[in-house]
C-alpha cells in the first residue's frame, strides 16, 4: 500500500464527522445514508480503515504506517480483513437500531454479535495504567484486525451501560446515522445540528408556509 494512499485517506477523513460520540457508534457510521440512492460508502481500501482510526484516536500515525506497510505484503488478507470490518459494521448497526427502536436483536445477530464480543475479549488483558488498571488491546495493535477488540468492546461497554435512552439515530429518516445522547436533559434529535438539523427546521418553515398560504383567504 503506497504511503500515499494512506496519505489521501487520511485527508479525506478529516470530513469524517464524530458525532456518535461513542467508538463503535463512529465505526457504524462509516456509510452515509444507508440504503438509499446518496448512500456513501467511506471504507472502500484497506487504507481507509486505518485512516478511520486514525481519525477516532485508535491509531497514531506512525502505527497506522506500520499496518498500511504490512497490508501492502498482504494485499488478499488486507482485502479480507476490509470485508469483514465492513460486516462487522453492519452487525452492529443492526444490533443497535433494533435497539433504539425498542426490540431485541434477531436471534442470529445477537449469536452473531455475542461470538464475536466472546473472541474480541479473549485478546484482552489487563493492564496497569498511570490511574489504575484497565482492559488493553495494545498487543492486538499491530495485527491488520487491530480495530476488532477495541470496537466490539466499546459495543458491549454501550449496551452494558444502562443508558439505552441515550442510544438514538438521526431524526432525519434517510440519514441514519447513530449516537449517543450526552446532553443534560437527554434532547439531541440530530446526528449535527449544523446539517440534519438545519434541513429540519428548514423543511418545517417551508413547510409551514405552505400551509398558511393555502390557509389565507381572498383579500
Amino acid at each position: 500500500m503506497p504511503e500515499r494512499a494512506l496519505d489521501g485517506a487520511i485527508e479525506a477523513f478529516l470530513q469524517f464527522d464524530l458525532d456518535g460520540e461513542q467508538l463503535s457508534l463512529d465505526f457504524a457510521n462509516t456509510v452515509d445514508w444507508r440504503n438509499t440512492p446518496r448512500q456513501h460508502e467511506w471504507l472502500n481500501e484497506y487504507a481507509d480503515l486505518l485512516a478511520w482510526s486514525v481519525r477516532v484516536g485508535l491509531l497514531d500515525r506512525e502505527a497506522a504506517e506500520l499496518l498500511a506497510g504490512k497490508a501492502a505484503k498482504q494485499p488478499a488478507e488486507a482485502r479480507a480483513v476490509l470485508g469483514r470490518a465492513r460486516e462487522l459494521r453492519e452487525l452492529l448497526f443492526r444490533v443497535f437500531n433494533t435497539v433504539i427502536e425498542g426490540g431485541t436483536p434477531e436471534l442470529e445477530d445477537w449469536r452473531a454479535f455475542n461470538h464475536e464480543v466472546q473472541a474480541a475479549m479473549g485478546t484482552a488483558v489487563i493492564a496497569a495504567r498511570e490511574d489504575g488498571f484497565a482492559w488493553s488491546f495494545d498487543h492486538e495493535m499491530q495485527s491488520l484486525e487491530f480495530y476488532r477488540g477495541p470496537v466490539l468492546k466499546a459495543a458491549a461497554d454501550l449496551l452494558l451501560a444502562g443508558e439505552l435512552s441515550r442510544l438514538k439515530r438521526c431524526g432525519t429518516p434517510d440519514c441514519q446515522w447513530l449516537f449517543l445522547d450526552t446532553s443534560k436533559n437527554n434532547s439531541r434529535r440530530w446526528c449535527d445540528m449544523q446539517s440534519c438539523g438545519n434541513r429540519a427546521k428548514a423543511k418545517r418553515y417551508y413547510q409551514k408556509s405552505r400551509s398558511g398560504a393555502r390557509g389565507a383567504g381572498p383579500p
